[in-house]
Formats: C-alpha cells, structure tokens, sequence
C-alpha cells in the first residue's frame, strides 16, 4: 500500500473516492467544488493499475487531500483494515465513500460498511459485480432474464449450447464475466466461432484490470438497446437520463458503438424500461448512489444485460449533453443524493420534457495506419448542433480499426432543437467517417477491402424528423454498406 501526498487538516469533511478514474474525474470534481476534501482509494497496487493511473495528471492527484493503494489481491479483514487506519489517519472526517469507477465498487461497500457510512453493504457487492450472479438474482426475483450458463471450458459452453440454448438460428453471446465497453464480446454465429472465442479470450486480462478465468454463455437478444442512469437515496430512485443505443456490426464486430441519443421518459417501451430498471436496483440493493444499467428492449419486455452500481463512464462526456438538455446531471445528483437531500428530493422523477435533443457520437475508424491529422474535425466543429469533442488520438499515433469503446478516435457532442438539424449533423459524420475526416500517413496499410472506402449509399434516416418523437429508426446502415476489416 502506498501512500500519497496527505495533508491533515483536522475537521474538515472529506469523502472517499474509491477509483477516481473516467467520470470519478467528473466526481471528484463535484466533490471538491462543494466544499469537500477528496481521498483517493485505488482497489489495486499502482502496478496493477498502471493503466489507470496513467489517465490522471500530478496536477489533478495533488488536489486529493490523501492518496492510499489497495493491495487488490488481499481481500483480508486485515488489509480493510490497513486501508481504513490510512484514510482515518489523514485526520479528515470522513462522510461518504462513492466508488468512481467499475473496479473500485466492491471495495466501495467494504468502506463504507466499516465505516458506519451510508453503503449499499458488502453482502451483495458480488451481484453488482459479476454478470452471472446478477442475471441469476434477476431471474430468481421472477423477472425477464438473459438465459446464460459460466462455462470455464469450451466443452461445457458446448454442452450449454447443444443441450439447453439450442439457438435457432445459431446466434450465441459470449463475453467476460467482468468487463465493459464491449471487450471481448462476441457474437458466436457457430461452435467453432464459440472455441475461438475460447482460445482468445480465457486467461487474459480484460481492460478492467481482470484475468477471464470463465465466459458467460448467453442467449442473443434481439431488439433496441437502451441506458438508463439513475441515481438512488435510501431507496428512492431518480432516473437521470435515458439513451437508445446506436450499435451495428462493423469491422468484424458485432457491437460497435455509434452513439446514443438522450430519449425522454415517454412512450411504452421507455416507461416498461425505466420501471423494470427500478426494480432490478431493488432487487440487487443499489438503495445509494448511481447506477448505470444496460438493457434490451426484446419483443415487447426489457431484459437486463448488465448495470454498475457508478456513474455512466466515457469521462463524463453524457454532462454537457444532460446539462443543456435538462438542466443536471448525473454526477450532480450523485453528490445529491449523498450529502443534499432537499437537492435530491427536488430532481424530477423522470426526465419527461427534453428542453432540446442531445447525441453523444462516437467517432468510428474504419482504417488501419499512422493518423497524420483529423481534417474532417473543422467541418465537425462548425456545425449547428456542435458542442464538444473529446479525440483520443493524437497526430503520430497507429490507428486501428474500431471495435469497441476503447479503440474509438473520440466522441463529439451534439445538442439542438431542431430533430432534423441533429439527424443532418450526425449522418454528415458518418459520412466524413467515410471519407475527410482521417488522413493517414499510411494509406497502403487501410484494412478496408478497396483503397479508397466508398460512401454509403444515402438511406432513410438514422432519427424520425419529427422533434417531439426523436428515435432511432430501425432502418441503420448494416454491416454490408460499410467497410469491413478483413483479416
């Protein structure tokens, strides 16, 4: 365990945040501009997080009032122990412990429990966390549940699928039981698709830091795919803000994020979705704080694919879209909930009146090469509905093909009021996506089939053009309009 920069300053409050990373940033943030002391706890060795660790600046960790490293391998009483003599040694007074990121969850509730804190207690972390257990508690409480085995072998994967999934056509999900942003998830359209799987991903160690020791077995399903953010109080659930998924199979990936658009909390299908999502925070105990939680809308029912007991990630990219379209955010309302009751009780239940349209697009790459320039990103930047742009490639850097969220060029940010104004702006991308908005250094090494990739062919609309009914079309560009990685 290392110790970092602490400075006490006794009886000022402080709150601990357990992996301040991607949106804990955003977190952090909020915290210290209310006033409160920040004390970083990182679930693993500064080794083992290396990767994390390296999206934070010194600047930005010399603002923490105390740092302290978890030992991530020693889930001791005794190494809780060392933790929280740490953290109380800093000589703050500790009133909330919030996990920032997907890893530092569990060790959030350990905190927090020992502390006497407001927690949502260690005895169901390992459902908030692992996807099995999670499906399975879902299903015991008589909820819509994916059909799923854990299989540490692709024989048993095979006897799962033979002899109880028997998917017609074959379609079958297979992923890591512990993950995000789409890594390593696939969609297995045989067995030998299935044992491929097998051979690549078992025993490597996913982008949260984890080894797969064993693969979620899954049954496809088939239908629109939704977020919703919610943040709780004791038990009182606010939904923060609802998106629709735009994901298609490109690059020989079956799930490559294209954006999301805010919805507002009208309609059947969002209203079925917001209360099955209320239920299953019930019913996993996430009575505190945010939740992000995944879910498919499948021939007329919601079925939960997974949900984090953290705020939505991607760096907080969902709050300048959420803070001109409804007025708060979901890192707001989650320091809310924690330590500003009036503030929480005044957030609407819902967000049922959008006051404009938001979409968080998630730039694609189609190309393999060193990047040279992003040309295409002053047509991006001067277009009615821009607001922002995060880009994680800078100029020198190989560019790969993207596949999930963490082999993205970026994201732009888009508000208007106009619904037909934002389809325009975001069809436009997808087509300087095409071609203009990378320049390689090393067009020779493109992995499309041609070239050159050419321009899709012009189709109906990706959103409806009437403002008061914005939504994905069912009508998307598939895997055969766009260009496709080959191997």
């Amino acid at each position: 365990m290392t110790i970092f920069n602490a400075t006490p300053m006794v009886q000022m409050d402080a709150v601990v945040l357990v992996d301040p990373f991607s949106t804990g940033m955003c977190l952090a943030e909020e915290v210290m501009a209310r006033g409160y002391v920040v004390i970083a706890v990182y679930s693993d060795t500064e080794v083992a997080m290396k990767d994390w660790m390296d999206t934070l600046t010194m600047e930005f960790r010399r603002k923490f009032g105390g740092e302290v490293f978890n030992n991530g391998s020693d889930t001791s009483e005794e190494q809780l122990h060392r933790v929280l003599t740490t953290v109380v040694g800093f000589g703050y007074n500790v009133i909330g412990v919030i996990a920032g990121a997907e890893p530092g969850v569990p060790l959030t509730d350990r905190l927090s429990e020992r502390m006497n804190l407001v927690t949502n207690g260690s005895a169901g972390s390992e459902g908030r966390r692992n996807k099995y257990i999670m499906g399975e508690k879902i299903r015991t409480a008589g909820m819509r549940a994916v059909k799923q085995c854990l299989a540490k072998t692709f024989e048993n994967a095979k006897e799962y699928i033979t002899n109880v999934l028997k998917p017609e056509p074959f379609q079958v999900i297979v992923k890591p039981v512990d993950s995000a942003g789409s890594d390593d998830v696939s969609l297995c359209k045989s067995l030998e698709d299935v044992e491929n799987a097998y051979k690549s991903v078992i025993g490597k160690v996913n982008h949260l830091g984890i080894q797969n020791t064993a693969l979620l077995i899954q049954e496809y399903l088939e239908g629109t795919e939704y977020v919703v953010d919610t943040v709780s109080r004791n038990g009182e659930h606010k939904v923060i803000a609802v998106w629709e998924y735009d994901k298609r199979n490109a690059n020989g990936a079956a799930f490559v994020y294209y954006g999301a658009l805010l919805r507002e909390a009208k309609g059947e299908a969002v209203l079925s979705i917001i209360d099955y999502v209320c239920k299953v925070l019930n019913v996993l105990a996430i009575d505190h704080g945010p939740g992000h939680a995944e879910v498919k809308y499948v021939r007329g029912e919601p079925c939960l694919i997974e949900i984090g007991a953290r705020c939505h990630g991607r760096e907080g990219t969902d709050m300048p879209i959420l803070d001109r379209c409804q007025g708060y955010n979901q890192v707001g309302a989650t320091v809310d909930a924690y330590f500003d009751k009036e503030s929480f009780q005044a957030l609407p239940k819902m967000p049922t009146t959008l006051k404009a349209h938001g979409i968080k697009t998630t730039l694609v790459s189609y190309q393999h090469g060193i990047l040279e320039s992003m040309p295409g990103l002053a047509e991006i930047e001067g277009m009615a509905s821009y607001v922002d742009k995060k880009i994680r490639h800078t100029e020198g850097v190989t560019m790969a093909p993207t596949i999930d969220m963490f082999t993205t060029p970026g994201c732009v940010l888009m508000v208007h009021q106009d619904a037909a104004q934002l389809q325009r702006d975001y069809e436009r991308i997808r087509e300087l996506e095409i071609d203009g908005l990378y320049k390689l250094k090393e067009d020779k090494k493109s992995i499309t089939k041609n070239k050159r990739a050419k321009k899709p062919k012009k189709k109906s609309s990706y959103f409806s053009k009437t403002p008061s009914t914005l939504e994905f079309t069912a009508d998307r560009r598939t895997s055969a309009q766009i260009p496709v990685a080959s191997s």
